[in-house]
């Protein structure tokens, strides 16, 4: 029989599963709206397929940013939660 997950076993996975979203998100959404953006100029400009690879330059630029950004964030509230004191410490008794 499977053991049922305790609550920080699961607010750990939903955060993990928010984490993941997010970066798919900060991925594909400047990626389909620069490429559509530039597909379009390059139909009005005539420029076919210039534009449209800026586009996708232009998002590889600014995911990875988001991503550096996000990732600094992370490590940041990752070093404060390890500062702060774990109540299981303050628990802890010594029992023969």
């Amino acid at each position: 029989m499977a053991k049922k997950p305790t609550q920080n076993q699961s607010q750990s996975s939903l955060m993990a599963l928010q984490l993941a979203w997010e970066l798919g998100f900060t991925i594909a959404l400047p990626l389909v709206i620069f490429v559509l953006v530039g597909r379009y100029l390059d139909k009005y400009f005539q420029t076919t397929p210039i534009l449209m690879l800026v586009g996708i330059f232009l998002a590889f630029f600014i995911s990875s940013y988001a991503i550096f950004v996000k990732t600094a964030q992370i490590s940041k509230d990752l070093e404060a939660y390890d500062e702060k004191p774990n109540e299981n410490d303050k628990k802890k008794t010594i029992t023969k």
